[in-house]
């Protein structure tokens, strides 16, 4: 509290009691007390401004001293976020506080050069910083070298390997500060109680004066406690407002609107551009401009410092100390001291992380291969993607300049707003939008639309080219249109194909059975009259209708092959076999004996073709080994290979000529004389018709006279598992 003015006393001269050279020497001796007391109050304000300037001096000395212990614990900070982070961008940080902390002790020390005790304290200091400094870089080793873990273990939060010893010395800097500055307030409080003594007990003749000299007195003390305090005041305040300007991560920097140099930074702008904050304090501002020279820097701020705008918005980038640039979004304002001059304090946050976003965004936006736009309700694109030109052929700029409707086919028009206004009115998304839009060579496009309409009125949006998929849905169509007419001429063709295979089966069989029935009854009334050469005739007109018949029965099963639908189910080939066997040998046991079947793999298929294929090639194999007789041998065996079933019937018998391996499978094709072998050429047409049909191929192998192996192979997608 500030001391309260001291109360006057005052004395009654009563006229005529002094003659006039005591009053004269009264008033000598008045003007004497006023002079001595006029010096004491010079000499008592000189001590107080030197006292107010040593109380001064001792609050920047402990200022400084805060500062310090700030620097050091954010050395510390930093250093324990590497250990539980392991970034090393920490350890650049903590080596920054580690300098900026070197660099107060030096400045601490320079401070209380006067006090040689103060100075050792302040050698202490800076010795304990770099012995944690150096333990600091041993812990750092250990993290490199062992990792975090054992790193972490090495760490001591507490006791003289950590920052406690920093801590405790500069406590004790601040105890004597704060004992001195104790002290100092003590001797100007002296001095006040002297003065205000010598006041009281000046005489009556001065005391007008002393009283108006005791109030200027009075009031220079107490203007010199009210700056005592503010500056207190103002230096609490101080401290905190840095405390929070470098908890952000912006970057604050204050200068001279005269001089363009900076008076301040916060922790952000020295990391911002990579300074350390005490080499950024008086440095020109234009230092970390990229793009502004003084005369265009100062004609941006002229609206600012005229008071034409409050604040000043702009995007710039800043020069980095190792060259590069980090782009900014930055205000400014004004603000006008006490002096008459003006300061402008910058805000500037880094936009590194949106300018890349935008970017990316740009990048999406140039390559991508689908049409992006955005277009807004007055009826015109604002942005399009090149992929416009790539299908359209017109520029983006002709685009851009002509309303989008002036593209869309006539016809497609009414539709198109229909959805437009869907979007700005409802607020609906379009999934799924198709039109005509008009390429620059006077043809049309169909586009595939997506949009999704935003608040400010534009609408988002994507489009495909999706022509040639509607020239092939209509080519499908036609095709399907096609194949239909097809079906139906096949189905016609079909119809037909059974009459005939009605007619073939009634109208041809009833003139064989006629001719057959009446040459053996000729052959059984008058055969024995008759002489060898008619008798033969006979026969061979028996023979021929026989063959004649076969032959029909083989082509009505060749030609009901391509029209009867498949019957799949699951076929134990090794029963199938054995039941084509047991059919052969009806007509003839002894066949049996000359045929030799191993294990088959299991199939699925049908099963009635299966076993006519089994015939026919069974039949083959007994027919053309006939002429070994007891020496006959026929194998028959399967195996599974890979993703095919592969079937084989071997013989010993005649074999043929592999030069004509490829008619082996035509209808009518015969490699054997009619007088040598029976048959009618269809039966082998059979066999490769019924395993096409089922997905597989059939092929023969042989020797003249060595024998013959016919395969068959069926897909595994064919068999039973």
């Amino acid at each position: 509290m500030p001391e309260q003015a001291p109360q006057t006393t005052s004395v009654s001269v009563r006229s005529g009691e002094f003659s006039r050279p005591w009053l004269l020497l009264g008033f000598a001796l008045a003007l004497m007390i006023l002079l001595g007391i006029s010096v004491e109050a010079y000499r008592q304000s000189r001590r107080a401004e030197a006292t107010r300037i040593a109380v001064t001096h001792t609050l920047l000395v402990l200022k400084q001293a805060l500062e310090l212990e700030n620097a050091a614990t954010l050395m510390e900070s930093r250093h324990r976020a590497f250990l539980v982070q392991g970034d090393p961008e920490f350890l650049t940080r903590r080596e920054d506080s580690y300098a900026a902390a070197l660099k107060m002790t030096d400045q601490l020390g320079r401070l209380v050069s006067d006090d040689p005790p103060q100075v050792a304290r302040a050698a202490q200091v800076r010795a304990q910083l770099q012995s944690r400094h150096a333990t600091m870089q041993q812990i750092t080793d250990v993290a490199r070298g062992q990792g975090l873990a054992v790193a972490r273990a090495e760490f001591h939060p507490y006791g003289p390997a950590s920052s406690d010893p920093v801590r405790g010395r500069l406590s004790q800097f601040r105890d004597v500060e704060q004992q001195l500055l104790s002290h100092r307030s003590e001797l100007a409080n002296r001095d006040a109680r002297r003065l205000d003594s010598l006041l009281i007990y000046g005489t009556a003749a001065g005391i007008v004066i002393i009283v108006v000299a005791l109030l200027i007195l009075l009031r220079q003390l107490g203007r010199s406690e009210r700056m005592t305090a503010e500056l207190a005041r103002a230096n609490a305040d101080a401290m905190r407002a840095l405390d929070l300007l470098d908890a952000t991560h912006d970057a604050v920097v204050v200068y001279d609107a005269d001089s363009l140099r900076i008076t301040y930074a916060n922790l952000g702008a020295a990391e911002q551009v990579g300074y350390p904050r005490q080499d950024l304090l008086g440095k020109p501002v234009l230092d970390l401009k990229r793009h502004y020279d003084e005369a265009s820097f100062r004609r941006l701020l002229a609206p600012l410092l005229a008071g034409e705008i409050d604040v000043l918005a702009f995007e710039t980038s800043h020069r980095r100390r190792d060259g590069s640039d980090v782009p900014v979004e930055v205000s400014v304002r004004c603000r006008k001291l006490a002096d008459g001059k003006s300061s402008l304090v910058t805000v500037a946050r880094d936009i590194s992380a949106r300018r890349r976003a935008e970017d990316e965004r740009d990048r999406f936006f140039t390559l991508s291969l689908d049409m992006l736009c955005i277009a807004s309700a007055d009826g015109y694109f604002k942005r399009l993607s090149p992929a416009f030109t790539v299908t359209l052929g017109w520029s983006i700029d002709e685009m851009l300049a002509r309303p989008f409707l002036e593209f869309v086919h006539p016809d497609d028009r009414a539709a198109t707003m229909a959805e437009v206004e869907r979007q700005v009115v409802a607020g609906e998304p379009v999934l799924q939008f198709e039109n005509r839009y008009r390429h620059k060579d006077g043809s049309w496009r169909v586009l595939s639309w997506k949009s999704a309409p935003q608040p400010d009125g534009l609408m988002y949006a994507t489009a495909r080219d999706v022509t040639e998929r509607k020239r092939a849905e209509m080519d499908i169509i036609a095709l399907n249109r096609e194949l239909t007419e097809q079906q139906a001429a096949l189905t016609a063709s079909n119809k037909d194909l059974e009459s005939f295979s009605y007619s073939v089966s009634h109208d041809l069989r009833a003139p064989l059975r006629h001719i057959d029935g009446y040459a053996r009854m000729l052959v059984e009334d008058v055969g024995a009259n008759l002489p060898a050469e008619p008798r033969r005739y006979l026969q061979t007109i028996i023979d021929s209708a026989r063959r004649m018949g076969m032959l029909i029965d083989d082509l009505l099963n060749l030609s009901r092959l391509g029209r009867k639908p498949l019957q799949r189910r699951e076929i134990d080939m090794k029963a199938l076999v054995d039941s084509a066997i047991a059919e052969i040998a009806a007509g003839n046991p002894a066949v049996i004996g000359h045929i030799e079947v191993s294990s088959l793999p299991p199939a699925a298929g049908d099963s009635s073709l299966l076993k006519q294929v089994w015939l026919n090639l069974l039949s083959n194999a007994i027919k053309y080994s006939e002429p070994r007789g007891a020496d006959a041998r026929i194998t028959v065996h399967g195996e599974r290979m890979g993703d095919l079933l592969r079937y084989q019937i071997s013989d010993n018998g005649v074999g043929f000529d592999m030069r004509y391996v490829e008619k082996l499978f035509g209808v009518f094709q015969r490699l054997h004389g009619q007088d040598q072998f029976e048959g009618t050429g269809v039966g082998l047409a059979i066999v490769h018709r019924v395993v096409q049909r089922h997905g597989g191929r059939v092929e023969a192998s042989a020797e003249l006279d060595r024998g013959a192996t016919f395969t068959f192979e069926l897909p595994v997608s064919e068999v039973a598992s």
